[in-house]
């Protein structure tokens, strides 16, 4: 957990007068990291919905999905969005809204609790690869190439074969 990073209540931070300001580095139990997370959260209760920015860095450890070797990738966010508070996101139509709603992300409970470690968590997470190659120039572990090799010439003595492969087949 990091420390000072604790969740809050929507009451508390509709009490405050101002922006509820966190300065963080630490690192989250959930979200393994070389490096701490280092960043800046503010969140501001503006009636009808939150609106939270932040931004945070960090570097994590990932495994090559071709080579499977592992490497470091730096993650940056710098993020913003409007969380609205009640049961659920308004409708296109309501009237009086300052925001429009497809700028809304996310809901709260009027009752609830926000929890900026879960947001940075969630923000962090988003940045991860899809495709985790470790540079441009990876071709890949010969054992896996030869693996895929091995399996594409067995199915191709079975008499039915998936089409699917057939794309894969003309990579090789």
């Amino acid at each position: 957990m990091i420390d000072g990073l604790v969740p809050i209540s929507l009451k508390e931070l509709k009490t405050k007068e101002s922006i509820k300001a966190y300065n963080f580095k630490g690192n989250l139990d959930n979200f393994p990291t070389i490096t701490p997370i280092e960043g800046e959260l503010d969140i501001e209760h503006k009636g009808d919905y939150l609106i939270v920015k932040g931004f945070a860095e960090t570097t994590v450890s990932l495994v090559c999905d071709r080579c499977l070797v592992e490497y470091s990738e730096r993650l940056n966010c710098n993020n913003h969005e409007y969380i609205w508070i009640g049961q659920s996101i308004p409708k296109k139509d309501q009237a009086g809204l300052l925001i429009s709603c497809d700028e809304i992300i996310d809901f709260i409970e009027p009752d609830g609790i926000f929890d900026p470690a879960a947001w940075v968590f969630e923000q962090l997470h988003l940045q991860l690869p899809v495709s985790k190659i470790c540079g441009k120039e990876c071709q890949g572990s010969e054992i896996l190439k030869e693996n895929a090799i091995n399996y594409l010439s067995t199915s191709k003595n079975m008499s039915q074969t998936d089409s699917r492969w057939d794309d894969l087949k003309k990579l090789l």
